[in-house]
């Protein structure tokens, strides 16, 4: 039987909309080509039309096509009428009245469009004509006399250009008593939406409220939008012009208005300046404090300044009026105010050490040191704002500085004027380089706590202990000496300043009842070096205390991060950041990378050396009572002790504390504290003698009541040490990004809500962070440990893992760890628990239990581990453990020994294949000594001769499988003895887990109790 089928011929579509018209914009008038084509050819019924509907703004416009016949397109054209509107045209829709049938003539029924114009072209529709939007003027509203200019601005609607370089715009003004008004010119249009001229005020010119009168455009010049569409309209529109927007009075019989007046404040007064007004003689001024009732001031100045002396604090405005000669004043200026000041200003770019300097920030001195020290007019309670240093042209603190240099000893004051020195800019801009020449400052002259220094770097200090000028005080960058000295530091960086030969404190030394107080201030790369004898405090040096009161007067540092300072020394090195005296409270702090260095440049490696409290040193005391230190909400990573001779000892990473004598006892409180990463170095190589000396110590060779408490902290190093009281755990903080030092908590960190909210030990804790935000948060909390708080109450992911080992396997790492507790502190372990194992970064397994075994590895390439927890009733994952490296070696449990040529166990640790089929051992010993019990060691073809494969008493040491290939017969498997001694002794009671297989025992020797190849006895019973 025959079928036949019939495919059904498809309908013709609209394929896309196009056209042969170029990119572009177009204006009125302009015709564009708009091509309709199909997807086949196709005819237009008689009679009947296509109409395309194009997108051009409030009014869509439409193209008809008439005649189709036969055709695969049609085309139209499109002109650009008024009002037309496209950024990119396109068309809305396509209709046919009729039918547009196909060869088989089906009719199209379907009009949507396949591909859109605006997909193949560019079309940009314009046909809206430019117009004058309004007319103003930037000139104070005010009243002007002769010669007086007054802008004039036209404002269009869109872009314009005028068509010729000689065309212009006039814009005639309405003038009282004259019809023909006054012209302002304008010839300089070119695409823009604003034009300017200047009306020039004529004598006799008047008007109570300047407005236009007419705008016209010159003949044959037009003015058209970037489609070239002629502005054809130059009428205003209503509420749109001059007078609408201003108020300009033309007098021409009175003085004019003092126009564009500012006041400037100043010190001691306020600044008046304005523009010249031609027709007056001298200028009054008003004086008001409260811009209602004025005052006319007795002096009359005839130029256009005035200064107002006054005193500081107060408000005042003002208003200047213009006096001709006969004495008749003109309009009042618009009011200005302004205040007097105590304020001196220091511009190094722009400023001037000159006597009229310095008053104001557009008149400021160029130094510091004229502004605190040469300036006789500064007088206590004055402030001093610094503008920056850092500026495009000067971006580095290299370049871009305020000059300390060869300023013998820093900047003495030579008087106890009070005063406040703060830069605008802060510290990162305002640079205050001393070029490695001297030190910044040197303050002994009893400023009080009311002088305070923000916000400025001080950088490149430098001294030498046998400087003239020295005096063996140290500072490399600031001294603060005497009893009323009480100075202020807030938002200051003290970097890469130094103290060399016979001087301590690489930054900072305070002495002789000093009471200084630094809050948000930074010690970065400060260092005390000596080649010849010991040194202390790399940073900070705090002298000894003159009397008990002395003493416990305690300077504080608040919210100050230490970063990379050290004291390095041939002898004793001493206080890495910071070597005191006297006693100190350290509050939301952040100690990294400080450290103390002994040994340097030392020519005998023997020589004793000793390097003592990487970041702190407090040692001392007065009469009866010994030196305290607190350090309360504070974070400690990384700081260290190195002696670099091959005796000595590196004690305390963290803090020293001792006291001079028996009658004096050294303390030290450490309070929601975090401690980490510290480490020791002895002759280059980690020390790890004596850990209790590790992290804090003392020599309690005066007084054994000397001690350290600490409490609600979590200390690396703490467990089992006499310091550590309940609540100092060993854990993971969990910092956010330590590479940026970056020491916030990360949200999995176990320590958020860990701290303590109450008074301990006398210490207060501090209501806000290193960063200033609130302690505890959120409000009603505990605070977390460390020196930065977090927003969260407390850590919703499990501890760290802790305790993580691993041990190498074949091809494989086996991995253990301990167990997380429930929360910090507990004893009972989490439930819940799935722990997640990583190597570097990619999770490869994870175990209910606390063991894993990572496979697939590669012998002698070293792999990073870590493991995390994670909550498998929350999916919450806690952070991941310290990690451990490891790298996979050949581990059995068959052990092969070749007859010739195998490696011997010294290879190890550069062949991590030993004792496999492909790496064999050269001898039996050593496959005994390197396999474990239980394990099979493997005899290869041939001859094993040897003393190393003869005698071998195995004294129940471990029990082995010793056999030939099994590839082989016993015959091709020969320990040949030698004739020189037995091959086997089994006298220690050895089971029948000891075995010989399938090898041939040749040629051994007994010159004792007999048994030439083998000795059994004492119930040993192995197999063979």
């Amino acid at each position: 039987e025959l079928w036949g089928i019939k495919l059904a011929d498809p309908k013709p579509t609209i394929a896309s909309i196009t056209s042969t018209t170029s990119d572009g914009t177009y204006k009125i008038g302009d015709a564009i080509n708009i091509t309709v084509n199909f997807s086949e050819a196709v005819t237009l019924s008689s009679s009947g039309s296509l109409t395309v509907t194009l997108e051009t703004g409030t009014t869509d416009r439409t193209v008809s096509i008439s005649s189709i016949s036969n055709a695969t397109s049609a085309s139209g054209t499109y002109t650009v009428q008024s009002g037309d509107l496209s950024s990119d045209l396109t068309a809305n829709s396509v209709s046919v009245s009729g039918s547009l049938s196909d060869a088989s003539s089906q009719a199209m029924d379907s009009f949507t469009i396949g591909s859109n114009l605006a997909g193949s072209s560019a079309l940009v529709i314009d046909g809206v004509l430019p117009t004058i939007a309004s007319v103003k003027s930037t000139s104070d509203n005010a009243t002007y006399s002769a010669d007086s200019k007054i802008n004039i601005t036209v404002n269009f609607s869109e872009a314009v250009s005028i068509s010729d370089t000689s065309g212009t715009l006039t814009v005639t003004l309405e003038m009282v008593g004259d019809t023909t008004g006054r012209d302002v010119t304008i010839t300089d249009i070119s695409s823009t939406t604003a034009a300017k001229g200047t009306y020039t005020v004529q004598s006799g010119d008047a008007s109570d409220d300047l407005d236009v009168k007419t705008i016209k455009l010159s003949s044959g010049a037009t003015l058209k939008d970037a489609a070239g569409n002629a502005m054809s309209a130059f009428t205003i529109p209503t509420d749109s012009s001059l007078a609408d927007f201003n108020n300009i009075k033309i007098n021409t019989t009175l003085p004019g208005t003092p126009t564009n007046i500012v006041a400037k404040n100043r010190y001691g007064g306020i600044g008046l300046k304005w523009y010249k007004e031609s027709s007056a003689a001298k200028y009054y001024v008003y004086r008001s404090g409260d811009n209602a009732t004025f005052e006319k001031l007795s002096t009359e100045p005839t130029d256009t300044t005035f200064i107002d002396a006054l005193t500081a604090g107060s408000k005042y405005y003002y208003y200047v009026t213009a006096v001709n000669s006969a004495g008749t004043a003109g309009d009042t200026s618009k009011h200005v105010f302004g205040y007097a000041t105590r304020i001196w200003w220091v511009d190094v770019t722009n400023g001037k050490d000159e006597t009229r300097y310095g008053v104001s920030a557009d008149s400021s001195f160029k130094t510091i040191e004229q502004a605190v020290k040469t300036n006789s007019s500064l007088v206590s309670g004055d402030t001093i704002y610094v503008k920056p240093s850092i500026t495009s042209s000067y971006s580095t603190k290299y370049s871009g500085y305020y000059d300390f240099g060869n300023i013998s000893g820093g900047i003495n004051l030579d008087h106890n004027k009070d005063f406040v020195l703060k830069s605008t800019a802060g510290a990162d801009s305002t640079i205050l380089n001393a070029e490695g020449k001297n030190r910044h400052f040197y303050f002994d002259d009893g400023q009080t706590s009311a002088t305070q220094i923000i916000g400025f770097t001080f950088f490149n200090g430098k001294e030498e202990g046998n400087d003239q000028d020295s005096n063996w005080e140290g500072g490399g960058s600031v001294v603060i000496s005497g009893s009323n000295t009480k100075i202020k530091f807030e938002n200051c960086i003290f970097d890469s300043n130094r103290v060399t030969s016979d001087s301590d404190g690489g930054a900072i030394v305070i002495r002789d009842q000093a009471v200084p107080e630094f809050t948000s201030c930074t010690f970065n790369n400060n260092f005390a070096i000596d080649t010849d004898n010991q040194r202390q405090g790399g940073a900070i040096r705090i002298r000894s205390p003159y009397s008990v009161p002395d003493l416990q007067n305690t300077i504080n540092f608040k919210q100050c991060k230490f970063i990379g300072n050290y004291v390095q020394s041939k002898y004793s090195a001493y206080g890495g950041a910071v070597y005191t005296n006297r006693n100190t409270l350290f509050e939301n702090c952040l100690f990294v990378k400080n450290g103390a260095i002994s040994g340097y440049g030392s020519t005998n490696t023997n020589d004793w050396n000793e390097s003592k409290g990487g970041a702190i040193v407090s040692n001392g005391g007065y009469d009866n009572t010994g030196v305290l230190s607190l350090i309360s909400n504070s974070t400690f990573d990384r700081n260290y002790v190195d002696v670099r001779t091959s005796n000595g000892n590196p004690k305390a990473t963290e803090i020293y504390y001792n006291s001079w004598s028996s009658a004096q006892a050294s303390k030290v409180y450490v309070y929601n504290t975090i401690i980490t990463g510290s480490y020791r170095l002895l002759n280059g190589a980690d020390y790890t003698e004596i850990e209790s000396d590790k992290v804090f110590s003392t020599d309690n060779q005066q007084n054994a009541d000397n001690k350290v408490t600490a409490d609600y902290s979590a200390i690396e190093g703490s467990a089992g040490q006499s310091w550590a009281d309940k609540n100092v755990f060993e854990i993971n903080p969990v910092y956010s990004d330590t590479a940026i030092l970056d020491y916030s908590l990360s949200i999995t960190s176990p320590l958020i809500g860990k701290g303590w909210a109450a008074k301990w030990e006398g210490i207060v804790p501090p209501t806000v962070d290193l960063l200033g935000n609130a302690r505890p948060s959120p409000s009603g909390s505990n605070p977390d440990m460390g020196a930065y708080e977090n927003t969260l109450a407390s850590s919703a992911s499990p501890l760290p893992v802790t305790s993580l080992t691993g041990t190498s396997k074949t091809n494989s790492v086996y991995l253990s760890w301990s167990a997380v507790k429930a929360s910090l502190g507990s004893s009972t372990d989490a439930a819940d628990i799935k722990y997640l194992v990583y190597q570097g970064d990619s999770q490869v397994g994870s175990s209910v239990s606390t063991t894993y075994t990572v496979t697939g590895l590669d012998n002698g390439t070293a792999y990073t581990f870590s493991v995390s927890a994670q909550d498998t009733s929350s999916g919450e994952s806690g952070a991941k453990s310290k990690a451990v490296s490891i790298t996979p070696k050949y581990r059995g449990p068959k052990w092969y020994v070749a007859a010739s040529n195998g490696s011997a166990i010294a290879d190890t640790s550069t062949n991590a294949d030993l004792g496999s089929i492909g790496s064999p051992i050269n001898h039996l010993t050593s496959a005994i000594e390197i396999a474990s019990a239980g394990d099979t060691i493997i005899m290869q073809k041939g001859t094993h001769t040897g003393s190393n494969n003869r005698g071998i008493d195995w004294n129940a040491s471990k029990s082995l499988v010793i056999m030939g290939d099994p590839n082989y017969t016993a015959e091709n498997i020969i320990i040949d003895a030698g004739g020189r001694d037995r091959h086997f002794e089994f006298d220690s009671g050895e089971d029948n887990t000891y075995q010989v297989i399938g090898l041939t025992l040749y040629d051994g020797k007994s010159t004792d109790q007999g048994g030439g190849s083998v000795s059994i006895g004492n119930n040993s019973s192995p197999v063979f």
